[in-house]
């Protein structure tokens, strides 16, 4: 059993995105997956087709970073993925005592320099700024031993009520085409 340990805190529509991705990694049956979030969004994650578990992020700072640490280095993951790759994300993984095997790339010397551009481009856009960030999620399973299967919808019990119960769908935007589902 493959032990796989994904971080990623926020925000709500990326998680989402993050946990498209994931279960499409949990389409392997050896691969058991725990997913890092904020704790204000572990229930939502706790829905998300493939993951085994949620381990929250707590407020309070360092001590709390610290004892979340600890907590994850007991579980011993075979494989650390940090889809979020903030100072909090290369904190915890440095008091796991551990670098990750993969961490997300965020392309940000391109988007600084297009938006020091004003949008504007000389010569080609760089290619890198056209990835979606589900495309930057799914570079992060280059680093997975068997061949990643493509993301699947997220969300556990997609099939239609048989029953007259009252559903909501969402269909998130955003500003940058990038991040749009």
């Amino acid at each position: 059993m493959q032990r796989t340990l994904i971080i990623r805190f926020g925000a709500l529509g990326d998680l989402c995105l993050c946990g498209w991705f994931a279960s499409g990694l949990a389409a392997d049956p050896d691969t058991r997956i725990t997913l890092v979030t904020k704790a204000r969004f572990a229930a939502l994650a706790e829905r998300f087709e493939g993951i085994d578990e949620v381990a929250p992020l707590p407020v309070g700072g360092l001590p709390s970073l610290w004892r979340l640490s600890r907590t994850l280095r007991q579980h011993g993951p075979d494989r650390i993925l940090d889809a979020h790759g903030v100072l909090r994300s290369h904190l915890l993984t440095m008091l796991m005592g551990r670098r990750p095997d993969a961490r997300i790339r965020k392309d940000t010397r391109s988007r600084l320099a297009l938006i020091r551009s004003g949008g504007r481009t000389t010569g080609s856009r760089p290619v890198d700024l056209d990835r979606t960030l589900l495309d930057r999620f799914v570079a992060l399973s280059d680093t997975m031993p068997h061949e990643h299967t493509a993301p699947r919808p997220p969300l556990l019990h997609r099939r239609p009520p048989r029953d007259k119960t009252f559903r909501i769908g969402l269909a998130p935007g955003a500003r940058w085409a990038s991040k749009r589902w």
